[in-house]
């Protein structure tokens, strides 16, 4: 403090203060629980980043420079605001020494920012699945191949799966098969990449299934007569949009051999007779242009 009298000037000095300027609330960045400064994930991976040390704090989540998240809490993944990590990513934070304030930092907060995380994401892997089933459909019991095509170059392992739980084959080969699919069978290959990255491709499988319908015709004739018609008791049971054709079958050793009779009708009538014979209709179904069939009974 200064005072001017008659041109002369004294002074004196007040009580002192200090300000403490605070350096933030710092905090370590982590990735799943470890410290590092670069790391290298597959595509479609989401980590944990922690901020370690300190409590009461908020947090401002930056990905290439960018606040993606505002959060009370010390932990954040990309998933949690529908964020894709992808190419190469940087990430830090913002440490507030301060809770939220409604939601948003306080504005009295000091703050620090972390050490950053440079990450690389591996580029996803196309992989195509086919089959030797036709449009995806088979009959009961057909074995099925399944291959990768074209193979994965620097693949070190196929894990074929049945609807994600049982193991058809896991080896390097990138061809398999299974007769036992069922309708609707989910079949999928995780493809390990040379990185260590799994790429994965699925079909889903559509099986043809037909029961057969049944016919009445057994009857004793004279040689040389020509017998009553065989009839249709029950038409086959096939899938809602399946369409139903006939074939039918003549005998005289029981089904040893047989004869074929283009007729695409559900009762048959034969013509004259000179030794006893057997008879079966053989129901189709066509689903997807693919044509499943079984017999029904002989009379």
């Amino acid at each position: 403090d200064r005072s001017t009298l008659n041109s002369k000037v004294c002074s004196t000095t007040s009580n002192e203060i200090t300000i403490t300027v605070s350096p933030g609330p710092g905090g370590q960045l982590q990735m799943n629980g470890t410290a590092v400064v670069s790391d290298t994930i597959c595509a479609g991976d989401d980590p944990t980043f922690t901020v370690a040390g300190g409590t009461g704090q908020s947090y401002e989540w930056r990905i290439d420079g960018v606040v993606r998240a505002t959060t009370a809490t010390p932990t954040f993944n990309a998933s949690s605001v529908t964020y894709t990590l992808v190419g190469v990513e940087v990430i830090d934070v913002l440490v507030y020494d301060l809770p939220l304030n409604g939601g948003n930092i306080d504005a009295d907060a000091c703050v620090s920012t972390t050490n950053s995380i440079t990450l690389t994401v591996i580029n996803n892997v196309p992989v195509t699945l086919v089959s030797d089933a036709l449009n995806e459909t088979l009959c009961n019991g057909d074995n099925v191949v399944f291959t990768v095509n074209p193979p994965i170059v620097g693949a070190t392992n196929y894990k074929f799966l049945q609807n994600g739980v049982i193991t058809i084959q896991d080896s390097p080969s990138n061809t398999t098969s299974i007769s036992t699919l069922n309708d609707t069978d989910i079949v999928s290959v995780e493809v390990t990449l040379g990185s260590g990255c799994i790429a994965t491709a699925s079909l889903t499988m559509v099986r043809n299934d037909i029961t057969a319908g049944t016919i009445s015709g057994t009857q004793t004739i004279c040689n040389g007569n020509v017998p009553d018609m065989i009839t249709s008791l029950t038409t086959p049971t096939v899938a809602a949009t399946a369409s139903v054709t006939y074939q039918w079958h003549s005998s005289t050793d029981n089904f040893a051999t047989f004869n074929v009779i283009n007729i695409n009708s559900s009762t048959y009538q034969p013509g004259a007779l000179n030794q006893t014979t057997q008879f079966r209709r053989v129901d189709r179904s066509t689903l997807n242009s693919k044509v499943c069939s079984t017999t029904s009974n002989e009379i």
